[in-house]
């Protein structure tokens, strides 16, 4: 395919997008479409950014560990955010909680993703929906009831009821807080902030459905253009994004939804040049 052909197959639907350099050994071919398919899946057609990380509990590792991030960490703006207020409270809380857990939070992040992580942000809804797999069931109770009991305890400690409710759906358990909600099916956990979104992607979970994100032309052509085995790669579909109005905004780093903007932050300048 030439250059000129290739550009205008990528205007036509989308931008495929990797997110990291680094790639790993895979399964064959095959098995690895199968995989990615099933994860798309999870989000509704009408998805328009979508990001999969199908091994991030290792990702992870090769992020948190690369000699880059020593001389990030030690440049004055980010010693200057590491002493605020709000991180030394979070430090705290991240402190409370590996006592709890006897995990470190690098063990804790890499145990909630070893199967993998997926967002994506749904048009029809401007939901945001995050979805992660853990390495087993047991894992994601122990830590939604060690944070959830955290934030009870808190809260009684300041007079307060608890910022969320509990709901029963469909022999699983939904925590709504009033931005977001979390959900848990076996050793998924999924996070949205619109409710009705969470609810259904639970229901694709339970009914092992198909289809969904997956079975749009744009995913299929996505999946045939990336690089093969990132360690993350997306999809962003601009014609939608273009004509719902919203392309403008989002490409020049400015927008009312900042799940949005933080989702595709890193490849703002790449696509606005597509």
């Amino acid at each position: 395919m030439s250059m000129g052909s290739t550009r205008s197959a990528r205007c036509a639907f989308g931008v495929v997008f990797a997110l990291f350099g680094l790639t790993i050994a895979s399964a064959p071919l095959r098995a690895q479409t199968e995989c990615e398919s099933q994860w798309a899946s999870l989000f509704p057609a009408s998805t328009v950014v979508y990001a999969a990380a199908p091994h991030a509990g290792r990702t992870i590792a090769s992020v948190l560990d690369h000699p880059l991030r020593g001389k990030i960490e030690s440049l004055p703006p980010i010693q200057d955010a590491l002493r605020s207020p709000q991180m030394l409270a979070a430090q705290l809380f991240i402190g409370i909680l590996e006592g709890q857990l006897s995990m470190t939070w690098r063990e804790v992040l890499q145990a909630l993703t070893e199967k993998g992580l997926a967002l994506g942000i749904d048009g029809d809804s401007q939901g945001v929906l995050i979805i992660a797999r853990a390495n087993n069931g047991e894992t994601v109770s122990k830590v939604v009831r060690t944070v959830l009991g955290w934030v009870d305890l808190d809260a009684r400690n300041n007079n307060r009821s608890a910022p969320y409710q509990m709901f029963d759906y469909r022999g699983h358990r939904i925590a709504q807080f009033p931005q977001f909600s979390l959900g848990r099916v076996d050793d998924w956990l999924v996070a949205s902030n619109q409710p009705q979104l969470l609810r259904s992607t639970m229901d694709r979970l339970i009914d092992q459905a198909t289809g969904g994100f997956a079975a749009t032309s744009i995913f299929r052509q996505a999946a045939a253009l990336r690089a093969s085995s990132p360690d993350a790669w997306g999809v962003v579909d601009l014609n939608t994004l273009r004509t719902a109005g919203v392309a403008r905004e989002l490409l020049s780093g400015k927008t009312d939804n900042p799940a949005a903007e933080l989702l595709v932050g890193g490849v703002l300048e790449t696509l606005a040049g597509a």
